[in-house]
């Protein structure tokens, strides 16, 4: 069987874009599944590169970029559909909603093969742009024979956007393990004198990096010892070094842009995530992975990976004293604190592997295609 990713090449390997390549390389490595890609490369983001095409390619995943100059293209729909019809594509696979609206015209819709999605989320911004690409994506996920949700969260969000029951899947992310440098000797709080907390993302608004400097603010002038690693990069970045600098942070929080994983997750001994909304935070896999302790906002799907008191602490969005509380609380006790880690560790190896994702989602596409498309669709160029 082949499966055809689509999506957009935003450039870089955020969230959405590492868990997709990884399902893809997980999907080839059951031996069953044949994958490529198919990305759309949009030139008028003029910071867009090639990025995730690259990365496809040097997974060993065949990836083809298909360029475009506008927002929509009946052109790109052409050009993907010679691609699926081409290589003979039993099931196409869209992720995000420029990849729904072309991929699903594409394939008509379900009449030339059968479309699945996987919702990665949506920021809930307040633009007007951006709530109509929201509004676009469900409006076209309700012609797609599967809608793949990473949480629980999702999965009540879109029922509730009317995409039927029946064709919502729950398949949370998972993670190969083997691809991780994963140090076994290196847990967290092996320094008592200064321990490292950090958070790891894309610095943008809805990552709220704000709470997680006064946080710090908060923690550093009550006497705590620790230092605060932020890593990634992205458009808050320059606000975010003018709020260290005015919260007189210098010293106790480096912004360090990209980075590694493996060396930030070595660094670490706490991870802490602040986010006004999430899905399935693909960071906290990789915490658990790292037998790090996680302190992280009730938002979203994250109470599906994070148990309180068990692998690690939840509070409520923009509950800065909480989240000083629930810091302070793992410093004071780092038995406890190692405790939470091993657990997230075992919870991880015993229901997110990629392994485990890779199957649900080979079990889905076999009984997609073997019930053929029931559904119409509409005329397209």
């Amino acid at each position: 069987m082949h499966v055809a990713f689509v999506m957009q090449d935003t450039g870089a390997l955020y969230g959405a874009e590492r868990a997709t390549l990884d399902l893809a390389c997980g999907l080839r490595d059951t031996g069953r599944i044949d994958v490529s890609a198919t990305l759309i490369h949009e030139s008028r983001l003029h910071n867009q590169g090639n990025g995730v095409q690259q990365a496809f390619v040097d997974s060993g995943i065949p990836a083809t970029s298909i360029p475009t100059r506008r927002p929509f293209s009946w052109g790109l729909v052409r050009a993907i559909r010679r691609h699926i019809l081409d290589q003979n594509v039993d099931c196409v696979h869209v992720v995000g909603y420029k990849a729904a609206v072309h991929g699903g015209l594409a394939v008509r819709f379900g009449r030339i093969c059968p479309w699945v999605s996987t919702v990665h989320g949506w920021l809930g911004s307040p633009d007007l742009k951006e709530r109509f690409y929201d509004w676009l994506e469900v409006q076209t996920l309700k012609r797609a024979q599967g809608v793949i949700v990473l949480s629980r969260f999702y999965e009540r969000k879109l029922s509730e956007k009317g995409i039927r029951p029946d064709r919502l899947k729950w398949i949370p992310s998972g993670i190969r393990l083997d691809s991780l440098s994963v140090d076994p000797t290196c847990g967290p709080f092996r320094s008592v004198a200064e321990p490292v907390i950090g958070i790891l993302g894309r610095l943008s608004s809805e990552k709220n990096h704000s709470m997680f400097l006064r946080v710090a603010s908060r923690l550093v002038h009550s006497g705590t010892r620790a230092h605060f690693l932020i890593a990634g990069d992205g458009p808050e970045r320059s606000e975010i070094e003018r709020t260290v600098r005015d919260l007189e942070l210098e010293s106790h929080v480096t912004v360090a842009g990209l980075m590694d994983r493996d060396e930030f997750f070595r660094q670490l001994d706490l991870f802490v995530l602040c986010s006004r909304i999430e899905n399935l935070p693909y960071v906290i896999l990789e915490s658990m992975a790292w037998s790090r302790p996680v302190v992280a906002t009730r938002v979203g799907g994250v109470p599906d990976l994070v148990t309180p008191n068990v692998n690690g602490l939840l509070v409520d969005d923009q509950d800065v004293d909480g989240m000083v509380r629930a810091i302070e609380s793992l410093l004071a006790d780092t038995p406890a604190a190692q405790a939470m880690g091993s657990a997230g560790r075992k919870r991880l190896e015993a229901e997110f592997t990629l392994a485990r994702s890779a199957e649900a989602h080979v079990d889905m596409y076999r009984q997609l295609v073997a019930g053929g498309c029931r559904q119409p669709a509409p005329v397209c160029g």
